[in-house]
């Protein structure tokens, strides 16, 4: 599989799968608008996947053994769409790419506002998800919050640590099953990794 440092670009034609090498992965854009794209992903070591994106926006793919895959569209037409596929780190999606002089240092007043508005995202994507219950939705909101108030005390790297941590426990002690654990990763992708884009190249870095 191709390194996270070589990225793959193309421009995809309206209803023409392409294959991505050395991905091992097929994508179609089988709707593009001049605002956005709704694509099939599918690949030999996981199923295929709909995903619909706006221009500037990604989205993470898990590709089974292969890790993941970051999918962003840089532009789109009518009839064809331009897409990049990004090998990446699981850690590196979720919390941006806004380098650091410290691991150790705090979050400034506007990182702690962004994290606030990344888990609101988070929580108003997964509100309506028939997967996550009302019991569970609440589980994660507190947690949510936890975290939220955490950012104010802990160094960057420590709370990093923290928040992965948060995540892996709540889908266990809330009883996720794996759609909706997979619905809250989706939501954090889209929210605190993307629409946030506050934090840092942190954890590869540990």
């Amino acid at each position: 599989m191709t390194p996270p440092s070589q990225p793959v670009r193309k421009v995809l034609r309206k209803k023409v799968a392409e294959e991505f090498t050395p991905f091992d992965v097929v994508i179609t854009a089988i709707n593009c608008t001049t605002d956005g794209a709704d694509f099939v992903i599918g690949g030999a070591k996981f199923p295929d996947r709909k995903e619909t994106l706006t221009i500037g926006t990604s989205v993470l793919v898990d590709a089974g053994s292969d890790g993941y895959l970051q999918l962003r569209l840089m532009g789109s037409s009518y009839s064809e769409a331009d897409v990049l596929l990004t090998g990446v780190s699981i850690q590196a999606q979720l919390f941006g790419s806004i380098e650091i002089e410290s691991q150790q240092t705090s979050f400034t007043p506007q990182d702690i506002a962004r994290i606030q508005q990344g888990f609101k995202q988070v929580l108003d994507e997964l509100k309506s998800n028939a997967d996550v219950s009302a019991q569970q939705f609440a589980i994660l909101k507190n947690q949510l919050d936890t975290a939220a108030q955490a950012a104010n005390r802990l160094s960057r790297k420590d709370w990093v640590i923290y928040f992965l941590g948060i995540l892996a426990s709540v889908t266990i002690s809330a009883g996720f099953s794996s759609d909706a654990a997979k619905a809250l990763m989706h939501a954090v992708d889209h929210s605190v990794g993307q629409g946030a884009v506050f934090v840092i190249r942190l954890l590869g870095k540990i």
